[in-house]
């Protein structure tokens, strides 16, 4: 979150983790974090991977989604 955030790509934690952070579940074991990007379009978060080389998972794109790895 902080290195989109560095590039003024705001989000917010969705999901499991964002479950296990308000104790509305017990806590697990994740594979992976969703973030909610509230916008009218992918084109920063594009932009961002192109430029930075950041790895995205192409079987996980969609219209309404984006997957990158970060860290292994």
């Amino acid at each position: 979150m902080s290195y989109l955030e560095l590039n003024q790509i705001i989000t917010w934690v969705f999901g499991g983790w964002a479950e296990e952070l308000r104790a509305l579940i017990p806590a697990r074991p994740h594979r992976d974090v969703d973030l909610l990007y509230s916008s009218n379009s992918f084109f920063p978060v594009d932009t961002l991977i192109a430029r930075c080389g950041v790895p995205e998972i192409q079987a996980k794109r969609a219209a309404h989604k984006r997957a990158i790895l970060v860290d292994d």
